[in-house]
This record gives C-alpha cells, sequence and structure tokens, in this order.
C-alpha cells in the first residue's frame, strides 16, 4: 500500500495520524503515544479538535518534523475495495486495483493547517517484488523485500483554493499510484531509476543490545526461581507470558492487512 509522508524534513522527527484503539497496543501503541501521535476515531466531528491541537503543536517546533498520513484511512480488505469501487462508479472517479479511494477531507483540512510551514509532500509508494506480508509474518522472522518509489511535490504545486480542487488533486495522485504499482505487479520493479541502498548492521547492533539488556533483570528473576525451587511461581510466569503471546498474536491479527499485492511477474 502506499502512504503519504510529509514534512519539513523528510524521515526526520516522524509524527503519524494512526487509529485511536493503536495506542492500547502494550509498548508499541504506548510508545507512539509518547511520541505524541495523534490517534483519531475517524469521525471528522470528533477528530477536528484533535487535528486542530496537534497541527498547532507542529507548526510550534523549532525543529524539523515530519507527519505520515495513510489517505486511505484504512486497512485493504477484499469487502472495502468493492466498496470502493462501486463508489468511484457511482461518482465517476477512477477505479482503483490496487488502492481504496483516499479519504480527502483529513488531508484537506491538515495541508490548510500546515501548509505555511512544510515546503513538500512526500508520496510514497511501495511494491513487494515476492507479495506483501503481514505483522505478524514479521514477527515470526520472515524476511520482506520491498521497492520503494518517492515522489517529491513542491507545497505550492498543489491546488489549495478550494477543497474540492485539492480532492480532485488527491484522487489523481492516487490513480497515479495505482499504476505505479500495477506496473511493479508485472514488472518487478518501478519504471524509476532504482539506487539500492546498503544494509547497515548498526540498527540491528543497536536493537540487539536494548533487547539484553532489558531482558536481563528477567532472566535473572527466571534463574532465582528456579534456584530457589519455586516453581509454583515458574508456572504462573509461564501461564501470564503465554496469555501475553497469543493476546499479541490476537492483535496483531486484527490490524492484519490483506494486501492486495502479488507476487511480481517479472519480465520475460
Amino acid at each position: 500500500m502506499g502512504k503519504g509522508l510529509w514534512g519539513y524534513s523528510l524521515g526526520k522527527n516522524v509524527k503519524c495520524l494512526m487509529k485511536s484503539f493503536v495506542k492500547y497496543l502494550p509498548t508499541v501503541g504506548w510508545s507512539f503515544w509518547f511520541s505524541d501521535y495523534t490517534f483519531l476515531k475517524r469521525s471528522f466531528d470528533q477528530d477536528h479538535k484533535r487535528l486542530t491541537d496537534s497541527a498547532q503543536l507542529w507548526t510550534s517546533y523549532d525543529f524539523p518534523w515530519t507527519v505520515c498520513l495513510f489517505a486511505e484511512g484504512t486497512r485493504f480488505t477484499e469487502e472495502k475495495h468493492q466498496k470502493s469501487l462501486e463508489y468511484a462508479r457511482k461518482k465517476g472517479l477512477p477505479e482503483l486495483k490496487h488502492h481504496l479511494l483516499p479519504r480527502t477531507k483529513g488531508f484537506n483540512f491538515i495541508l490548510h493547517e500546515v501548509k505555511d510551514h512544510v515546503p513538500a509532500v512526500y508520496d510514497i509508494t511501495f511494491g513487494y517484488p515476492h507479495g506483501s506480508l503481514t505483522l505478524l509474518d514479521l514477527v515470526k522472522g520472515k524476511k520482506m523485500y520491498a521497492d520503494v518509489n518517492i515522489k517529491k511535490i513542491p507545497v505550492s504545486d498543489i491546488p489549495t483554493t478550494s477543497e474540492e480542487e485539492t480532492s480532485a488533486w488527491l484522487i489523481n495522485l492516487f490513480k497515479q499510484k495505482d499504476d505505479l504499482v500495477e506496473y511493479h505487479s508485472v514488472h518487478g520493479r518501478f519504471p524509476t531509476t532504482r539506487l539500492d541502498l546498503p544494509s547497515r548492521p548498526y540498527p540491528t547492533a543497536i536493537m540487539t543490545m536494548w533487547f539484553l539488556l532489558l531482558l536481563s533483570p528477567f532472566l535473572y528473576y527466571v534463574y532465582d526461581l528456579v534456584v530457589a525451587v519455586e516453581y509454583w511461581k515458574l508456572i504462573t510466569l509461564g501461564i501470564i507470558l503465554l496469555a501475553a503471546h497469543f493476546g499479541m498474536r490476537l492483535l496483531m491479527t486484527v490490524t492484519e492487512v490483506q494486501g492486495s499485492q502479488q507476487p511480481a511477474k517479472k519480465d520475460s
């Protein structure tokens, strides 16, 4: 799926708009909450104040920032895709094969609030040569290969004189994104210059260090229980860990996206 990533400096001090229930996910959701992410209920009447407060907060920063917006607003499923197609036919809009029609109201509102503070919108489109994976697949350790197409669009090039013009621009952008993904699904690459980035061992090394550091007290506690022969505490701890494990798997299943991208058909 494609995502719009935009702000003053791409990739720095990222702030995202997310569904409200995500903040309740253990560890991950809490970290998003502490990072000042904006959690929405997907009802503009309820979200208006949150979006206004967030925009005022972002524009008050004295450092570069980036806002990540998923304009489709929800997961891609076959049922939602069919509804999107029906709506497109009814309104005479482009029928997208790999995306849902974007929700334009939130994009319009945020762009209007921050357009004097950001120089560009960065349109990000993902292509998966071997098919897309779910969050659960990644947790299981499956490798994911992805191509990323990045397009910088100056804010001055986006029509903002009326909500209708901006909405039409966004829908047309998603039609271009859909064509890109279709090209990638056939050829296994985007029709642009390819740049292969070298892998960096440092993030993995740092993550491993923090994992071991945070896990050390827990391992010491388990060792202490074994030495003290307190098996009932070990059994209780095991039950708690199993419950947490299956709870996380259930949450990941709930947030799972039924991707539209199948493994690419390579050029012959």
